[in-house]
């Protein structure tokens, strides 16, 4: 899969949504999510120019993840996989495997582009990326909108399995806008069930 827009490349790396720039703490954690989990949804992407429909799994354990990007007739496959300090992404008509130290990183390596690519994993669970985020709430407490960096994020409904959890939000920011609809979350699942490894824990050095 090509990723010549950045807001497409951006959705795609969002779905939705644990962070690879550790730097960047959000101010609010949503703590509907156990350690492992997945989400099943769609994003249909409007550019100034073009537009496109893409459907995504997103698996996580822990501080690992592997997103599944699936596009249309001809765009083919798409894999994301994450950890601290490395982001793989491969896919169909991605030539050779690339690697970065961050999801900014990648984007720019693949596409020559940038976009707040980590931001928008925090997003798709409904929680900001950073201390200066504008955050606008309901009467029930549920985020309604996030604007950050110059992206605007707005809640539409949300998940009936996981109230906490947004079932329909929108994307805008200076590429266009996407609607991305997440059919499906599941919290239960065991870390053997999601197939990825835990991360090791660190070890320190001899003194």
């Amino acid at each position: 899969m090509k990723l010549s827009h950045p807001l497409v490349a951006t959705v795609l790396a969002a779905p939705l949504l644990l962070t690879a720039c550790a730097s960047r703490q959000p101010v609010y954690t949503n703590p509907t999510l156990p350690a492992q989990w997945e989400a099943e949804g769609k994003a249909a992407v409007r550019g100034p120019e073009r537009g496109t429909n893409v459907y995504f799994t997103w698996t996580q354990l822990g501080e690992r993840y592997r997103i599944i990007v699936r596009g249309p007739l001809g765009l083919g496959r798409a894999e994301l996989l994450g950890e601290p300090g490395l982001v793989r992404l491969a896919g169909d008509n991605i030539p050779e495997e690339v690697s970065a130290n961050s999801l900014e990183e990648l984007l720019e390596k693949a596409t020559q582009r940038q976009a707040p690519v980590s931001h928008a994993l925090h997003w798709m669970r409904a929680e900001p990326a950073t201390s200066r985020a504008e955050i606008q709430r309901g009467p029930d407490g549920k985020i309604l909108q996030i604007r950050e960096n110059g992206w605007t994020i707005q809640y539409l409904e949300w998940s009936p399995e996981a109230p906490n959890l947004p079932r329909k939000l929108t994307v805008s920011g200076p590429d266009g806008q996407a609607t991305v609809v997440i059919g499906l979350w599941r919290l239960r699942l065991t870390p053997e069930e999601t197939g990825l490894h835990p991360t090791p824990p660190a070890v320190e050095a001899a003194p």
